[in-house]
């Protein structure tokens, strides 16, 4: 009776169905499917614009912060540094890598691109990270860094729905880094 129990139950794990993993993508060697950052943004700009929000800009430098309303006729002036020059896969695949990943902390995937060696000066993006939330795969909030003229970095933060920021920081010496202006657009 033992030898029937063995044998039917050695039948029947032959029968079940077997799983295989699959094999991982290095990243590193595939050209990434960039997600549609200048795409999206220029999207955005439009749906502000479409909607005749209010779009209030608060500028801070030397310690002093003023606010002024902006004008729709502005918005693609002011917004250009997000857009310009354009991120897509097919002119950047082959300078930048992306990565990945789900950030348990920020309940969010994060979208990250990194320079894969040193960038021809056409180039002024450095990085850019794209922070989507998992359940509703809505962006949450988009961060990029540029590299301007005279040593300065622009970073910028969009936020959907809500608000932007440029934040120029301009490099002394090699220890040194100080904010030299920070904008903020908030749009009602």
């Amino acid at each position: 009776m033992v030898m029937v129990v063995i044998l039917s139950s050695c039948q029947h794990k032959k029968n079940e169905p077997t799983t295989t993993e699959i094999p991982a993508t290095d990243t590193a060697t595939v050209a990434p499917s960039f997600f549609p950052v200048t795409a999206y943004l220029e999207g955005q700009i439009v749906e502000i614009k479409n909607a005749h929000k209010k779009i209030t800009a608060y500028h801070t430098a030397n310690q002093q912060t003023d606010s002024i309303l902006v004008a729709a006729n502005q918005m693609d002036s002011i917004f250009s540094d997000f857009v310009m020059p354009n991120i897509d896969s097919t002119t950047l695949a082959r300078y930048f890598k992306e990565t990945k990943f789900e950030d348990q902390t920020l309940n969010a995937i994060t979208l990250s691109y990194d320079a894969k060696e040193m960038l021809p000066d056409t180039i002024l993006w450095q990085h850019w990270d794209i922070y989507i939330q998992p359940e509703t795969n809505e962006v949450e909030r988009i961060y990029l860094v540029k590299t301007l003229p005279n040593n300065t970095t622009l970073q910028l933060t969009w936020i959907p729905g809500s608000l932007c920021k440029k934040t120029y920081i301009a490099e002394g010496d090699a220890t040194q880094k100080m904010m030299v202006s920070e904008t903020t657009y908030q749009w009602k």
